[in-house]
């Protein structure tokens, strides 16, 4: 059997923190085993910027209180709706140096790891890949581009929800495509989630422009429609990237073939790919910002196709405009 000559780039003085656990024990032996696996992946992903991982029971009080080195609007915590918070890898500054803490809710990482099956084992080890994806992604992307994460600063609401819906989803692209080999990834779930997102979509949209003309408030519908178009595509990263790191077409996939046969969505998804393939052919040695503005742009055409238009957006204010969409 030939020597296994991948070396471990989990860091020496990485911390592991086991919160709210109902016994010592319990808590020791899924650290045991978390260790194990993560020092193993470590051999196939670079993860040597990570500071630190936490598993909680206590997920969102992690979350709330990590400190993350500088001062930011964004609140991080764990999604409740279509998609349940299950790991989150968060960026932080330490001694001005960009580094990852990954976050594992213990609800389901214990189960998943002590309690499931083989696929659930399988799941599990998965889910820890994708989160050491992101870690990877973190370190290259600031090696390229040092000045923007927990760095940059954006002049207004209108571009800081553009970049936040870009780095959505470039980071699940990148995260999905690198993990997608890796235990067992439920990529029925991306597909699935997609669809039902675009399948409300429309009608959500028109639900707050419907409401706008009684409240009036810019900022209010803005958001409502920027979300939608974030989800739409953070959750494309996930399945265009899920997809290529299987070395799968997107056509081989049946249910999403036949819904975006005669979708308004298809031009879109279809464009949004071949920036993210574009993407990916540079990956970590990326010497120009604008395959990452292919992206945002792609943000900039869904929002006109709702009809949201914004001008003078690099200025501090800027100017939304409304057209008439209907659907």
């Amino acid at each position: 059997m030939p020597e296994d000559t991948r070396k471990e780039t989990l860091p020496d003085n990485l911390n592991i923190c086991l919160r709210a656990f109902d016994t010592e024990e319990s808590a020791n032996n899924l650290g045991k085993n978390l260790l194990y696996i993560t020092k193993e992946l470590s051999k196939d992903f670079d993860v040597s910027e990570l500071e630190g991982i936490t598993v909680a029971f206590d997920y969102n009080e992690a979350l709330s209180e990590l400190d993350r080195g500088v001062e930011t609007n964004v609140k991080l915590k764990a999604s409740a709706d279509r998609v349940v918070g299950v790991a989150m890898t968060a960026s932080v500054l330490r001694e001005g140096n960009l580094k990852s803490h990954l976050f594992f809710n213990a609800s389901y990482l214990q189960h998943w790891l002590m309690n499931g099956n083989e696929d659930d084992v399988r799941h599990a080890i998965h889910v820890i890949a994708h989160e050491f994806a992101h870690v990877e992604f973190n370190k290259y992307f600031n090696i390229c581009f040092p000045d923007i994460t927990l760095r940059q600063k954006l002049p207004n609401i209108t571009v800081v929800k553009k970049y936040e819906a870009g780095i959505a989803t470039w980071d699940e692209f990148f995260a999905t495509r690198h993990s997608a080999l890796v235990g067992d990834s439920r990529s029925e779930g991306y597909v699935t989630t997609l669809l039902e997102e675009l399948s409300e979509a429309e009608a959500i949209v028109g639900i707050a422009l419907y409401e706008y003309q009684t409240h009036r408030n810019v900022v209010d519908c803005y958001n409502s429609i920027a979300e939608q178009v974030l989800r739409l595509m953070k959750f494309s990263g996930y399945v265009i990237g899920d997809c290529y790191g299987s070395n799968k077409s997107l056509s081989d996939i049946e249910i999403l073939r036949n819904e975006l046969a005669n979708s308004w969505f298809k031009p879109y998804f279809e464009a949004l790919g071949k920036d993210l393939e574009d993407l990916a052919e540079e990956y970590s040695q990326w010497s120009s910002f604008s395959p990452f503005d292919n992206i945002l742009q792609q943000y900039d055409n869904l929002l006109q196709y709702f009809g949201v238009v914004v001008d003078n957006e690099e200025s501090s204010t800027p100017y939304v405009h409304f057209y008439s969409f209907k659907y």
